[in-house]
């Protein structure tokens, strides 16, 4: 069996849109908080809310990618 390359992995195209539009709507976010000040609100450091909006940023892509990627392996009716 031939080892995948890497742009094997990211399939089917769909999914890999969706995670796309995900990470962009997630940073865009994360970006609006971190420049107006509301993470203070919650008592969070510049540094931590870094390392949760990076957190944030990286489910935005996984979750609506592996979402749709599931989403078409499923058999249709």
């Amino acid at each position: 069996m031939k080892k995948p390359e890497w742009h094997d992995v990211l399939q089917p195209r769909e999914a890999v849109i969706a995670g796309i539009v995900g990470l962009a709507v997630v940073w865009l976010l994360a970006h609006y908080v971190y420049r107006i000040g509301y993470y203070e609100v919650w008592g969070l450091s510049r540094r931590q809310w870094k390392d949760i909006g990076t957190l944030f940023c990286l489910l935005g892509f996984a979750v609506p990618y592996w979402l749709v990627k599931w989403r078409l392996k499923r058999p249709s009716r």
